[in-house]
């Protein structure tokens, strides 16, 4: 089960509730974190989704430098995870230490004595421990064939955190090659781009920018899905594209040359497929961030629920030009950009899907071909311009960077930025979540990683 990868991902607000509570005074604190499993072939880890103190009565020993848990209180909790098929963590702080903190001796005495439990009642899953400081976290796992591995803890909110395991750490070097863009996020970030792995759906017309853009920025591993072949139309707006490419290349294999043409550190995964699939969900669930650049509302709505079920912060980009009744003149042309990440609203809550067209873009052809008048506007071409698609794809991965490399103001969970291309005006719109979402809601999806069905399961 051993991947390359091991990773603890947080929701912002469930870390920093426990941090909270951990480092509130001068006494080892405690605490048990409950998670779901999240399994792809390069990482593997758990996606906490709740937690409990561990209450001043359950502490038998409480210092500076040790303590020690009713075993009661553990196996109270331990049936609890076993109903909700959880993971269990152990948490605690070193509220002396402040470096990164190290695993103590004590710990390790103390954990192995808890995993010999949760082996038992809790059998064939990952479990684990996390340790907080004043100076950063730590945290390893435990995985069903006994191996101890360090994990990273990544924590996910407006913002990105990522913390690693106290080792040597090695500051990254410069590279001239990016030298400009290192003077506005510094090797560190450009460190942050290269391991990353980002996810872009749809390969047109923002899609296309949107990858131009992240493979000159040096971003280490893309993940490109589209299943469409270019097509003449395309040309005027696939960032690429060639007049050889028309009616045999797949759109993600434009993506793939560009890669190798402008930047070949740049690794490519192309998927010409489409992602409403769970084989494909499957290779992306390990991602860091996720592009949302299609138009379809079946699509949308699959990884609106795979972001929230796995913690995936994703950015949602559109334009919309609409003509007047003449068709003469332009009505409106509106583009959007919306982030979901957790402790925010989703698509679902932004009033972005319509249940009707999901429903028409999941009929099979035999449907369709049976009730023609129902699916008459789905593949009726909407205005599209490469100028405007260049606007919000730019806009987009601004936002996008700046979740993974926080360099511009501080902002919301709640963000959301629509752009007046007749007025020439972009507005800061903050969407409202609904705390009754069946999607994002604590009684939704959040953090069930594995341990629910993919979206189209």
């Amino acid at each position: 089960m051993i991947a390359t990868q091991s990773r603890i991902t947080f929701p912002v607000l469930v870390f920093e509730e426990v941090k909270q509570h951990l480092l509130r005074g001068d006494a080892e604190e405690v605490a048990l974190l409950f998670a779901h499993q999240a399994i792809t072939g390069c990482t593997a880890g758990l996606v906490v989704s709740r937690w409990v103190p561990v209450p001043p009565d359950a502490l038998l020993i409480q210092r500076q430098d040790q303590f020690a848990v009713d075993s009661d209180f553990v196996v109270r909790q331990v049936k609890e995870a076993r109903v909700r098929g959880e993971s269990l963590l152990l948490a605690h702080s070193h509220p002396g230490d402040n470096n990164i903190p190290y695993f103590s001796r004590a710990d390790s005495y103390g954990e192995a004595n808890l995993y010999a439990l949760l082996q038992l009642r809790l059998p064939g899953r990952i479990h684990g421990a996390v340790v907080f400081s004043p100076g950063g976290v730590s945290a390893r796992l435990l995985y069903p064939d006994q191996i101890v591995i360090l994990a990273t803890v990544r924590v996910v909110g407006r913002r990105v955190q990522t913390f690693q395991a106290a080792r040597e750490v090695v500051p990254p070097a410069s590279d001239s090659m990016y030298a400009r863009q290192e003077l506005m996020w510094g090797s560190q970030g450009q460190h942050l781009l290269r391991e990353a792995t980002i996810g872009i759906i749809g390969a047109g017309g923002t899609g296309s920018v949107v990858a131009q853009q992240l493979i000159h920025l040096g971003v280490g591993n893309l993940i490109a899905v589209d299943p469409d072949i270019v097509i003449l139309s395309n040309l005027t707006r696939i960032v690429g594209a060639h007049l050889s490419d028309v009616d045999h290349t797949k759109k993600v294999d434009v993506i793939a040359r560009m890669a190798q043409d402008v930047n070949p550190e740049v690794r490519v995964r192309a998927i010409p497929e489409s992602v409403c699939q769970a084989s494909i969900l499957r290779e992306l669930v390990g991602v860091d961030l996720l592009f949302l650049c299609t138009d379809g509302h079946y699509s949308r709505a699959v990884i609106n629920a795979l972001g929230i079920q796995y913690l995936i912060p994703i950015v949602d980009l559109g334009f919309r030009i609409e003509m007047n009744q003449a068709k003469d003149r332009v009505a409106s042309a509106i583009g959007e950009v919306r982030i979901v990440v957790p402790g925010g609203y989703c698509l679902s809550c932004a009033g972005v899907l319509d249940a009707e067209r999901i429903l028409a873009e999941k009929a099979n052809p035999k449907d369709r071909a049976a009730f023609p008048g129902y699916f008459a506007n789905l593949d009726v071409p909407d205005p599209s311009v490469i100028t405007l698609n260049s606007a919000i794809g730019s806009l987009a991965v601004t936002i996008g960077l700046d979740i993974l490399i926080p360099t511009m103001k501080s902002t919301s969970e709640l963000d959301s930025f629509r752009f007046n291309a007749l007025k020439g005006l972009t507005k800061h719109e903050p969407k409202a979540k609904n705390p009754m979402c069946g999607i994002c809601s604590s009684e939704g999806l959040s953090g069930l990683a594995d341990d629910h069905p993919l979206p189209c399961d």
